[in-house]
């Protein structure tokens, strides 16, 4: 169930960089609060924040420090194309997806844990790459 609380945390992002099947970077801008500045002058303020972001409860197959003759290295780099394709049928014509991020919540890296959807049609990325062969399940 959706609460108000969720709903916070819910932000539009440009798709900069898939680093792997997990992990992205995103662009998001914040334009929604006007600031008085005193003197009957309020002004638009706009933030942007280029971040690395790691997908939350799904884990794929690695490429980094992994050779690149192993089978670990190639089931990487499948699902980092796999991904690259979701990311591909799913961004707007302004090259974005809806993020999800968990109020104060990152991995051991340091990177914000996001679910990513399709902005048109709610479709989850976390639902696309489970139980797929390029989920890492042990």
């Amino acid at each position: 169930m959706t609460t108000p609380d969720d709903m916070k945390y819910i932000y539009e992002a440009k798709v900069v960089r898939v680093v792997d099947g997990d992990t992205y970077d995103f662009l998001v801008t914040l334009e929604d609060d006007t600031v008085d500045v005193g003197f009957k002058i309020t002004r638009l303020v706009v933030l942007q924040q280029h971040q690395r972001h790691r997908l939350r409860e799904v884990d794929t197959w690695e490429t980094h420090n992994k050779p690149r003759d192993s089978e670990h290295y190639q089931k990487g780099v499948a699902a980092t194309e796999a991904v690259r394709k979701w990311f591909e049928g799913h961004v707007t014509d302004r090259g974005t997806v809806m993020i999800q991020t968990v109020k104060d919540r990152t991995g051991k890296y340091g990177r914000y844990l996001v679910n990513v959807f399709d902005i048109n049609t709610d479709e989850s990325l976390v639902d696309f790459l489970r139980g797929s062969e390029h989920e890492k399940t042990n």
